[in-house]
């Protein structure tokens, strides 16, 4: 008999793998190990059993993101633009001329009334279309008839307030007279100043075709300044163009002084001159160019800026400024004029070195017991530049104006006005009389060209100072100025050229000048003693024909009064031209007619009568 086998049991186990989070899984079965018997058949082989598969691991961690590289810089902007140009500087604005002083030439109307209250004018009577044919001629006003008020720049009175109502029948009543006149004055297109200047006892209201310009501050004697308007030059008409005044006498009881009754206006026009103005303003920078665009991936570098643009050119040259007072100097106190010496009245100092245009007046009163002749000279250094003369009669008391003349001036040597009389007289600061603005000056006047712009581009020369003539008659000291016979026009002696600072521009003969073609503005004064009414005109001997009448004058042919006819104006000539001087009197004045010798009384460098000045635009 064969025994039954023992069978023992075995435990198998493995490890498993390791996953990647390290969780250890371990797979376990359990077998059966047959054993031979001793003495027993071999027992069957055990069956193998697989154990179940393990749980999946978790997922690993996301890689790292790699940066791509830097993108490419984005092009340069381009080129900012140029810059724009200036604007084109105006055309310069030449120093003014008189063009119109009130005269006899115009038309008046007065209005009386026996109340404070002037009777009405007409309708419209200040318009251009007027009819003013039925009003009277104005005359000048006299202060005791035998002195005519001879005011500024040839200008004059010419209304006096006439009252013949004042009788018994309106005796201790306040009377008033109202001035109505027109003027009629020629004004070209190019006009580029306009000053109205005006000046009357009580006041004056001013219109110029139809348009009211305004109205002037009243004054109280000779002395007294003007009052000034600059219209605006649209108001001008090319051609005709009427100024229209209208002056009011009082309330002045009957019986009062009218005798201070008068007014008085000029018309100054400036045309376009050739000088070199300021240079015009830089033109501005151009813009810089645009930014570059953003480069691909990571955001390239900004673009650099374009470069900046190329500077505008330079603007033309501006225009040039107008004439201005540089400086002034004014008599501080009156002065005593000794007879027979020369007295220093006023210079100078402070004057800078510069080009200027020098005028003087010098206002002298007579308190002796005889009226005297008194001499006036500016002076530069020991040579004369300027001399005029007067006679004053005792008790009086008159502005001598001495002519104009450019000097270049060195900053150092002096400068000034003196005067000598025949008799003691005084140079006085006011107007005795009235106490009025300064009357004994000196001015210097600089030349027209403004100031030069920033930095550009010098504008191409002007045209330089016009050319400047003086002619004169010239005799020695204590030589008359001659016969003036009545009757018929005289020319007037001319043999001296005192400043000619052109080239070939003018030549003189027998009394006779020619000027080259070209225009000219012209200022002549011509004295004339004792022949009662006189005017002075310049004359083409070429064309036989006037160029212009000068002021209506007056000096009585008993009293020692010397007045001056002035002819003031601007004409053109195409080809060169012959002229003189003419002048014709009421009343003939044998040896003194046309001018007293002050070195009859005293010794003086020359007397000198008629003067002629003409600036060749």
């Amino acid at each position: 008999m064969s025994d039954t086998g023992y069978m023992p049991t075995a435990t198998y186990s493995e490890k498993g793998a390791v996953i990647p989070d390290g969780t250890s899984i371990f797979i376990s079965a359990t077998a059966m190990i047959s054993a031979t018997g001793i003495h027993g058949p071999t027992g069957p082989t055990g069956a193998s059993v697989t154990g179940p598969t393990g749980p999946t691991g978790p997922t690993g961690p996301t890689g790292a993101s790699v940066t791509g590289p830097t993108g490419p810089t984005g092009p340069t902007g381009p080129t900012g633009a140029g810059g724009v140009s200036g604007p084109t500087g105006a055309t310069g604005c030449m120093p003014p001329s008189r063009v119109f002083g009130t005269d006899t030439s115009g038309k008046m109307l007065s209005l009386y009334s026996g109340s404070e209250t002037p009777d009405t004018p007409p309708t419209n009577w200040f318009t251009t279309g007027f009819d003013d044919s039925a009003w009277s001629s104005p005359v000048e006003a006299f202060v005791d008839g035998s002195y005519a008020f001879m005011i500024f720049g040839g200008a004059h009175a010419v209304w006096r307030a006439n009252l013949p109502h004042f009788t018994g029948t309106v005796s201790g009543t306040a009377v008033q007279e109202q001035c109505l006149m027109r003027y009629h004055f020629t004004a070209p297109a190019d006009v580029c100043y306009f000053r109205i200047a005006l000046r009357a006892v009580n006041q004056v209201d001013c219109w110029l075709n139809g348009t009211h310009i305004g109205a002037s501050t009243p004054i109280h004697g000779l002395g007294d300044p003007e009052t000034d308007f600059y219209p605006s030059t649209s108001l001008l008409t090319t051609g005709d163009n009427v100024l229209a005044l209208q002056g009011i006498l009082g309330p002045i009881l009957a019986g009062g002084s009218i005798d201070q009754a008068w007014l008085e206006a000029v018309v100054d026009l400036g045309f376009p001159g050739s000088g070199t103005g300021a240079t015009g303003p830089i033109g501005p920078t151009g813009g810089g160019g645009p930014t570059g665009p953003t480069g691909i991936g990571i955001t390239g570098p900004t673009g650099p800026t374009g470069p900046t643009g190329a500077t505008g050119p330079t603007g033309p040259t501006g225009p040039t400024a107008p004439a201005g007072y540089v400086n002034a100097w004014s008599l501080p106190n009156t002065a005593t004029l000794a007879p027979g010496n020369w007295t220093t009245v006023l210079n100078t100092p402070g004057l800078p070195s510069g080009t200027y245009q020098i005028s003087a007046v010098i206002d002298v009163d007579n308190s002796s017991a005889t009226g005297g002749a008194v001499s006036a000279e500016m002076v530069y250094g020991s040579t004369v530049q300027s001399a005029a003369e007067a006679f004053i009669d005792t008790g009086n008391h008159d502005s001598i104006p001495l002519p104009p003349f450019p000097l270049g001036y060195d900053g150092s040597t002096s400068l000034f006005l003196r005067a000598q009389p025949s008799v003691t007289m005084a140079a006085i600061p006011t107007d005795a009389a009235t106490g009025g603005g300064p009357t004994t000056q000196i001015a210097a006047i600089s030349p027209g060209g403004g100031p030069t712009g920033p930095t550009g581009a010098t504008g191409a020369a002007g045209s330089g100072v016009a050319p400047y003539i003086v002619l004169s008659d010239q005799k020695t000291s204590g030589t008359a100025g001659g016969t003036f016979s009545s009757g018929a026009w005289r020319t007037r002696t001319l043999q001296t050229i005192e400043v000619d600072t052109g080239s070939n521009v003018v030549s003189l003969s027998s009394n006779q000048f020619v000027l080259a073609a070209g225009t000219y503005r012209y200022s002549i004064s011509c004295p004339a003693y004792q022949v009662s009414r006189h005017m002075a005109k310049l004359y083409n001997v070429t064309d036989s024909a006037d160029i212009q009448s000068g002021t209506s004058e007056f000096t009585d042919s008993s009293n020692g009064v010397e007045t001056r006819s002035l002819i003031i104006g601007r004409f053109t000539i195409a080809a060169s031209k012959t002229l003189e001087i003419r002048h014709q009197a009421q009343t003939s004045s044998s040896t003194n007619g046309f001018g007293v010798a002050a070195g009859a009384i005293f010794t003086v460098p020359i007397e000198r009568y008629t003067i002629a000045e003409f600036w060749k635009e």
